[in-house]
C-alpha cells in the first residue's frame, strides 16, 4: 500500500492516494445520481445492491484514506500556502459534512422500507454527498494548486 503515497498523477504535488480520493469523490455526486436514476426507473433491487456497493466502496475509501494521512503525519506535512486558521476552518466545515452525510446515508439505507422517510432522508444524502464533493475539492486545491 505504500505505492499511494508516491506523487501523484494531477500534476500537483499532491501523494497519489490523495488524488485518487480527489477523483472518487468528485465523481461520486455523478455515481449516487445514478442510483437515484435506477430506483426512478424503479429498479428497486439494482437501486439497493447498487448504493450499498457504494456506500461500502465509500468507507473503504475513507478508510485508506485515514490511514495513510496518519501514516504520513497528517495535513500539517503540506505546505498550506493560505492562512492556517483558516484552512483548519474549511477542513473541519468538510469532516463534519462528509461525516453527516455517511450517517446520513446510513440511515437512509436503514430506512428503505418506510418509502417517504426514505425519499426524505435520500434527499439530504444527496446533498451532503454534493457537498462532501465541492468541499473536498476545495481542501484539495487549497492544499496544491493555490
Amino acid at each position: 500500500m505504500s505505492f499511494l503515497l508516491n506523487k501523484g498523477f494531477l500534476g500537483f504535488n499532491a501523494p497519489l492516494f490523495m488524488d485518487l480520493t480527489l477523483i472518487i469523490t468528485a465523481l461520486l455526486p455523478l455515481l449516487a445520481g445514478f442510483g437515484i436514476h435506477l430506483a426512478k426507473i424503479k429498479k428497486y433491487k439494482l437501486h439497493k445492491i447498487y448504493q450499498l456497493t457504494l456506500l461500502f466502496i465509500t468507507l473503504i475509501v475513507l478508510g485508506v484514506f485515514e490511514y495513510l494521512i496518519r501514516k504520513i503525519g497528517g495535513f500539517s506535512v503540506f505546505d498550506i500556502k493560505i492562512d492556517k486558521s483558516i484552512f483548519i476552518l474549511i477542513l473541519t466545515i468538510h469532516i463534519i459534512i462528509a461525516f453527516v452525510t455517511i450517517v446520513f446515508w446510513i440511515v437512509t439505507i436503514l430506512k428503505s422500507s418506510n418509502v417517504k422517510m426514505h425519499k426524505i432522508y435520500a434527499m439530504f444524502t444527496f446533498y451532503g454527498i454534493i457537498f462532501t464533493s465541492v468541499s473536498a475539492i476545495i481542501v484539495y486545491l487549497l492544499l496544491f494548486v493555490a
